[in-house]
């Protein structure tokens, strides 16, 4: 009883400290403290032993990825590619800032570009559009999570995401795995997430003129067209390398490499290339050493008597089928605030006794992953953090919508399609 106590106080502390804007990492070891404590164990180990192997087998893992995101991003940025492509998607889809943002954030997710650059990419143009259509900027951050945390992270079929790859490398799929369950999920996803924003712009409308915002096409040149194409070229060259053979990680690796080239070259020439790569490096470093951290406590949690117990009292009750398994990655996934601690931890843990159901492996990738995106949305959350400090908004008053189009609907639409895969099922049976 005082160990699960102890594992909800390491929850509220990482919750609290995350609600006061403090570092990732230390929020995190806090976190951890408070769980060692109240579950007795040794805590001079705990963090030399049992955090630093979950850092470093993630980190190992996981570095070059981030780091060729990130450069990705930081280039696309800084050669003026993103800016394009915002501009041309606004200049032919006059007015609707939520929707053109959705659209420009999921074109870039989808391209390979991580959650964390795409807040960097679009916010000052996110932040402008807002401006001009007097909206107030309580919506922004959830209007820039959703579509990179949803469909462009764990649903559409193809996305080189390290969410998507986790589940190829234990079951034996690639990032293509069940594409009609992807594209389904996505569509309602995106249909019910698309709803709820335009709702809530209609409440948080500010009183005044709409400023006019109207943008002449024949500024754009065949040639500004181009800012598509390292995204074109990074899916389809992914595409060919697995369909060849290639693991799909490394394939995203080599893609991401030939895009950043291409990037370069399309790209206007006013910066500095090396400086760019060299801070799109070190961010990407940043990035995967948070996210590390949130896996040192992760294994923390994993090596803890609460968590085994509650994970076994949870298999136990649910049985072994795919219902427990969603409940147990979303359980660890709330714990870490991480679909890619999620997902990473649920493998390491649970691989040997997955549920034997009427999925095939395919399809299992698909549900498992989308299940990830679920409860990782949690105010501690590395994305969460970034969007909210990059907006300069109040946790308190944003989190609610970051949570209803980044938790709820994901898992909604997850069970929409788990119970149409069900009565699917029963009619062809």
């Amino acid at each position: 009883m005082i160990g699960m106590m102890g594992l909800c106080a390491a929850l509220a502390v990482f919750v609290m400290l995350s609600f006061k804007r403090c570092n990732l990492a230390l929020s995190a070891i806090a976190a951890g403290l408070v769980l060692m404590i109240s579950n007795g164990m040794d805590i001079l180990s705990g963090l030399t032993d049992t955090f630093s192997s979950g850092f470093g087998s993630f980190a190992s893992g996981w570095w070059l990825m981030f780091a060729l995101g990130a450069v990705f991003g930081a280039v696309m940025k800084e050669s003026g590619l993103s800016r394009d492509i915002a501009e041309i998607l606004s200049a032919k889809l006059h007015g609707n800032a939520v929707f053109i943002i959705l659209l420009i954030s999921l074109i870039m997710s989808y391209g390979g570009i991580g959650t964390f650059i795409i807040a960097f990419t679009i916010y000052p143009i996110a932040v402008e559009m807002f401006r001009r259509e007097r909206i107030r900027e309580t919506l922004l951050p959830a209007v820039m999570l959703f579509c990179p945390t949803t469909l462009g992270m764990t649903m559409l079929p193809g996305t080189p995401s390290v969410q998507n790859m986790i589940p190829a490398k234990y079951l034996g799929t690639d990032i293509y795995a069940a594409p009609g369950l992807g594209i389904a999920a996505s569509a309602i996803t995106f249909a019910l997430g698309s709803v709820y924003l335009a709702n809530r712009v209609k409440k948080n409308k500010i009183s005044g003129e709409t400023e006019d915002r109207s943008i002449r096409e024949s500024q754009y040149t065949a040639s500004r067209w181009l800012s598509i194409l390292p995204c074109v070229i990074l899916w389809a060259v992914t595409f060919v390398l697995i369909r060849a053979g290639l693991d799909s990680q490394i394939a995203v690796e080599i893609s991401m490499c030939i895009a950043i080239v291409v990037c370069i070259i399309v790209g206007k020439k006013d910066y500095n290339v090396m400086d760019v790569v060299n801070q799109g490096f070190a961010n990407g470093l940043e990035t995967v050493a948070m996210t590390s951290c949130v896996m040192g406590f992760g294994a923390l949690v994993k090596a803890s008597p609460s968590f085994s117990n509650l994970a076994d009292s949870i298999m136990g009750g649910a049985g072994n089928t795919i219902a427990a398994d969603i409940i147990v990655i979303n359980l660890i996934a709330a714990i870490t605030g991480s679909s890619t601690s999620g997902l990473q931890l649920f493998f390491e843990t649970f691989f040997e006794r997955l549920s034997q159901t009427y999925l095939s492996n395919q399809q299992y990738h698909r549900i498992i992953a989308i299940a990830s995106g679920g409860l990782d949305s949690m105010p501690y959350a590395t994305g969460v953090v970034v969007a909210n400090k990059l907006a300069k908004t109040d946790l308190k008053q944003t989190y609610v919508h970051i949570f209803i189009t980044c938790a709820v609907i994901p898992l909604i639409s997850l069970a929409l399609i788990l119970a149409g895969e069900y009565l699917l099922g029963i009619v062809m049976g």
